[in-house]
C-alpha cells in the first residue's frame, strides 16, 4: 500500500488542500505586487494613485514627487489616516517604498493589509517600488520626479548602490563598515 508521503506531488497537494479545506485554513496571498521605476513614472500622471514614503532620518535629501511621508518608526500610527486619505480623495492605488524597498516598505504594506477588511483590500491595488528609491534615482537622477532632491545627501558605494549619507554614518559608526566609494 502507497503511503501519502510517497504518493505523487500533485495527490500530496490535493491531500494538503483538502485537509486545509477542512481545517478552514485561510492561506494569505500577497496582497501587494512590485512595481518598477518605469512603469511608476506613468502611474504617477494618474490621479488614483497615493505614493507613501516610509524612510525615517533617511528622507531628509529628496523624495519621489507627489509622495506622502509616514515614517516606518510610527507606521502602525498612520494606518488610519492613510486609509482615510485613499477615500476622501478616491485613490484606489498605492505605493509604497523606502530606500530600497526590501524591508521597511513590504513591512509597512503588510501592517496596512492587515488593517483592511477583505473587501478593501480586493478593492485597492497595493504596491511597493521595486529596488526603492535607489531604483528610482538611479533610472531618474535630477529628474522632475523628484522633490526637494538634493545629490548630496547621497553617496554611491562600493556595489554601486546610492546609500544615504546618515545611513553610511551609521555604518561606519556601529560597525566600522567604510561604505563610501573611495574613488
Amino acid at each position: 500500500m502507497e503511503s501519502t508521503l510517497s504518493s505523487s506531488p500533485s495527490k500530496r497537494k490535493g491531500l494538503f488542500l483538502s485537509q486545509a479545506q477542512n481545517l478552514k485554513i485561510v492561506v494569505p496571498e500577497r496582497s501587494f505586487k512590485k512595481i518598477d521605476p518605469q512603469p511608476l513614472s506613468l502611474l504617477m500622471q494618474q490621479p488614483n494613485v497615493l505614493i507613501v514614503d516610509v524612510r525615517d532620518d533617511d528622507y531628509i535629501g529628496g523624495h519621489i514627487k507627489g509622495s506622502i511621508h509616514y515614517p516606518f518608526s510610527s507606521f502602525e500610527e498612520s494606518v488610519q489616516k492613510i486609509n482615510q486619505y485613499l477615500k476622501d480623495n478616491d485613490k484606489d492605488t498605492i505605493v509604497f517604498y523606502c530606500m530600497y524597498s526590501e524591508q521597511r516598505a513590504p513591512q509597512c504594506v503588510s501592517t496596512f493589509c492587515d488593517s483592511l477588511d477583505q473587501q478593501r483590500l480586493e478593492e485597492l491595488k497595493i504596491y511597493v517600488l521595486s529596488g526603492g528609491l535607489n531604483a528610482f534615482l538611479k533610472k531618474y537622477p535630477n529628474s522632475e520626479l523628484l522633490e526637494d532632491y538634493n545629490r548630496d545627501y547621497f553617496i554611491e558605494n562600493v556595489d554601486g548602490m546610492l546609500l544615504h549619507k546618515t545611513d553610511a554614518k551609521f555604518l561606519e559608526n556601529t560597525l566600522g563598515v567604510n561604505s563610501m566609494n573611495q574613488q
